[in-house]
């Protein structure tokens, strides 16, 4: 399987996991930080698509893994040791809290 292929599909696993987890309550039904997104299967395939081609990326402290799409103001933290393998969320200063809050 070539590189791209293989991301893909670890993308989609992520996006899977994220997407079944606490964020999809929390930031898409609470407080609808995504208003264009009406079940967990968007909201998984958006993330997977952020995943796939972030505007930026970087390694997190305890081996998570930042994306962030800047387009939209989202953030997608990858955590392998979180139940729910992570979160993504929306904020207005999205770029500035992802290059100088995240770590």
């Amino acid at each position: 399987m070539r590189k791209a292929a293989q991301w893909a599909a670890k993308a989609a696993q992520m996006a899977q996991q994220i997407a079944q987890g606490h964020a999809y309550k929390e930031h898409v039904l609470k407080q609808d930080e995504f208003p264009w997104i009406e079940t967990r299967e968007q909201f998984r395939d958006f993330i997977a698509g952020i995943v796939r081609k972030p505007s930026a990326w970087k390694p997190l402290r305890d081996g998570r893994t930042g994306f962030l799409d800047r387009r939209t103001g989202t953030i997608v933290i990858r955590d392998p040791n979180h139940p729910d393998g992570g979160a993504a969320f929306r904020r207005p200063d999205a770029e500035r809290f992802f290059n100088k809050k995240l770590k």
